[in-house]
């Protein structure tokens, strides 16, 4: 059985790169992944991109709808 794993941070409240509190929270990340890895489920980790680039699709019965980007303006296909 495979997962995954979409890990999201506000931005906004996410300490700044290279301060200490940003170093204390990769390596959060960097054990998390070492844990994975030495356990054989660890397959590849990449950043996300921005919210403002996000496409949601919805499927609702025969009815499709897609929103793009964090104002999730919807239109139908």
């Amino acid at each position: 059985m495979k997962y995954l794993a979409l890990i999201y941070g506000d931005p906004a409240a996410e300490p700044q790169y290279g301060t200490d509190e940003f170093g204390a929270m990769m390596a959060g990340y960097e054990a998390a992944s070492a844990t994975y890895a030495s356990e054989g489920a660890f397959v590849a980790g990449e950043a996300l991109q921005g919210v403002e680039t996000a496409t949601s699709v919805r499927i609702r019965g025969d009815k499709v709808t897609i929103s793009d980007g964090h104002l999730l303006k919807p239109r139908n296909i």
